[in-house]
């Protein structure tokens, strides 16, 4: 008797547990953060990081997983954004070593991708600084306000369709940009057919060459023979 009742009072305190694990928003939040990590895991490794092979060599000499390491600077950093005495110096530390370094990363590369991205970056960035010299003194005082900050602009950092500059730019700045660069002028014809008009401006200048020489051939043969038969006249 005491073992069944002890059994079923082991699985009475389980139960609340097995039951919290059934719970379909926490199956959810698990999956997700599964997708969340092996995401992260994969940009930690990807060529686009360039901070990789250094995770690589912390990671053989310290055995930890590269996810754990990163985790764990973030979070230090996060803590000195929080209650550290130059907290501002370096989230501006942050938001401008690491697009430096990606932007000099990709004007070495032949891609051309990676050089939208940080162009629109810097232009986004220099928005950003324009409106913060202004109202960063009263902004400052919020709490959270530089780890809000950091996380906003490394945002802006992030690869692929999550880019926010990218997202910023399209759907805020190039609107604006267009109307006041005139960028949007009346086309002339489609791309194809302003091809199709080069090649025949081409042909017909080549065709144009081509008659002034049969005319300058055929005048001279002409004056060669008639030279010839005066001779022998």
């Amino acid at each position: 008797m005491s073992r069944n009742s002890n059994t079923n009072r082991n699985a009475t305190k389980s139960s609340p547990l097995s039951t919290l694990e059934q719970n379909p928003f926490v199956q959810k939040s698990k999956e997700r953060l599964n997708v969340y990590k092996s995401q992260l895991d994969k940009w930690l490794r990807s060529e686009e990081n360039f901070i990789a092979p250094y995770l690589t060599i912390v990671e053989q000499k310290t055995n930890i997983p590269r996810s754990a390491i990163f985790l764990v600077v973030v979070g230090i950093i996060t803590l000195y954004l929080l209650f550290g005495a130059h907290a501002g110096f370096l989230s501006h530390l942050i938001t401008f070593v690491y697009p430096a370094l990606g932007s000099l990363r990709a004007l070495e590369t032949q891609r051309k991708d990676d050089d939208k991205k940080w162009l629109t970056y810097w232009v986004v960035f220099g928005f950003l600084g324009l409106f913060e010299h202004f109202g960063e003194s009263v902004l400052s005082v919020l709490p959270f306000y530089y780890v809000l900050k950091t996380g906003f602009q490394l945002w802006l950092c992030l690869p692929g369709v999550q880019n926010g500059s990218l997202i910023i730019y399209d759907r805020l700045l190039r609107p604006v940009a267009k109307r006041a660069l005139h960028i949007d002028m009346p086309a002339t014809g489609s791309a194809a057919a302003q091809f199709q008009g080069r090649i025949n401006s081409q042909v017909d200048r080549i065709n144009s060459q081509v008659d002034n020489a049969a005319s300058y051939v055929k005048e001279t043969t002409t004056q060669i023979r008639d030279t010839v038969n005066s001779k022998l006249e």
